[in-house]
């Protein structure tokens, strides 16, 4: 099953997803929000998060709260949001190249595809490279993490502490 392009219907994944199980895609309630993407400088700092909590020889992913705290909390509601950051272009022959070679010899093998195959092939994408990035970039990125977790964690706190004090009048009623 191949990811249709940018700017496909947003269902065009679904059905793909449900013909490949024999579903009938119009049978689910499909009220998702989109899943947005993060910056470069943002990417290179998870990047770099993911080095630091891994030092212990345990993927940072198979850490246990991960999900929760890095993937939810830290970056789908908190640098998700960051705008304005470069982001990361393709434009390398060889990767064209490479990508036309290895969707070839997919196309020689035969299996059965949902999807066109021409999805896979490279797109020259414009931004930057990685190497443009500024450490400035990074660091602002870096530190709207732990400040947007901070945020996150009073407002909890707050919400956490009204909910204390109802329950107590509540008691004392």
């Amino acid at each position: 099953m191949t990811v249709p392009a940018k700017g496909a219907p947003s269902n065009l994944l679904w059905e793909r997803f449900a013909q490949v199980l024999q579903l009938d895609p119009e049978a689910f309630e499909l009220n998702v929000r989109a899943n947005r993407s993060i910056g470069l400088a943002t990417a290179m700092t998870l990047r770099h998060l993911n080095e630091i909590l891994g030092r212990d020889g345990t993927p940072a992913a198979d850490h246990k709260f991960y999900d929760l705290l890095v993937k939810h909390l830290l970056t789908k509601r908190g640098l998700v949001a960051r705008r304005g950051e470069p982001t990361l272009g393709v434009d390398e022959r060889w990767v064209i190249k490479r990508g036309a070679a290895e969707v070839a010899a997919l196309r020689k093998q035969g299996h059965r595809v949902i999807g066109d195959l021409d999805e896979l092939l490279p797109q020259k994408v414009s931004g930057v490279h990685p190497k443009q990035v500024s450490l400035e970039q990074q660091l602002d990125a870096a530190m709207e993490g732990p400040a947007r977790m901070t945020q996150i964690g009073m407002e909890r706190e707050d919400k956490h502490r009204q909910r204390l004090r109802r329950s107590k009048k509540q008691r004392n009623a």
